[in-house]
Order: C-alpha cells, then structure tokens, then sequence
C-alpha cells in the first residue's frame, strides 16, 4: 500500500498556517496522488510527522515523501513534477509555500521542489 508522510518543523514562521493548510487538504493530497500514481486514492495512507527544530537542519518547510509501494513508476522525475502541479492546482494556499515532493519507487527515488514566488 502507497503512504504518504507531510513532514514539517514542529514550530517556526508559518508553521500554523501549514498544519491548518495540511489539516483542510489532507483528503485532497492523498486523493490527488494516488490519482496519479495510478492507485484507488483508498488504498493510500496519509501520516504527518512534526519534526522537532532543534535536531533538524535544512529542511523545506514542508516535505511531502510518497512511498510508492512496490510499483515502479518508469518516469519518477516526470511523476513527480506532475504531483507537484496538482498540488498546486488542488490545493489552495499550497503554492505560498516552499515544498518538496519525495516520490520513492521500488527502483530509485525523485525530489522535486517548489519554491513560492516573491
């Protein structure tokens, strides 16, 4: 079964403002992502893990990590770059934000990011 990990900073600028969005969205993200990597959006979990500040160094705001299970997708970068205009099309407020889509297969793993424009 794919999951789903939103990882954020337990505290900081905007770090509200990001449980709120997460906590509206959550329904949306998953859906979203299971949509695109070709799964019934019930067979996917969605968890978020607060990280604490003081052990943690440069990190984005928020990390998406999607474990794709045991499919490998042939196209990662691709899949991931799609994931990340969903989010942004889907998901209202998620462009303000400085993210990354973690998207790891059976394969390899793909990092996208998405930086806010200013």
């Amino acid at each position: 079964m794919p999951q789903i990990t939103a990882r954020f900073l337990a505290s900081g600028t905007g770090t509200q403002n990001l449980k709120d969005l997460l906590r509206f969205q959550k329904s949306r993200i998953r859906t979203t992502i299971a949509e695109a990597l070709g799964y019934p959006a019930e067979d996917v979990a969605f968890y978020s893990s607060v990280e604490d500040p003081e052990f943690t160094d440069n990190a984005l705001p928020l990390e998406i990590v999607i474990d794709s299970g045991v499919r490998t997708i042939d196209q990662e970068k691709e899949c991931a770059e799609r994931i990340k205009e969903l989010l942004i099309q889907r998901c209202p407020g998620i462009k303000t934000y400085h993210f990354g889509i973690w998207l790891k297969t059976h394969a390899k793993n793909e990092f996208v990011e998405h930086k806010p424009v200013e």
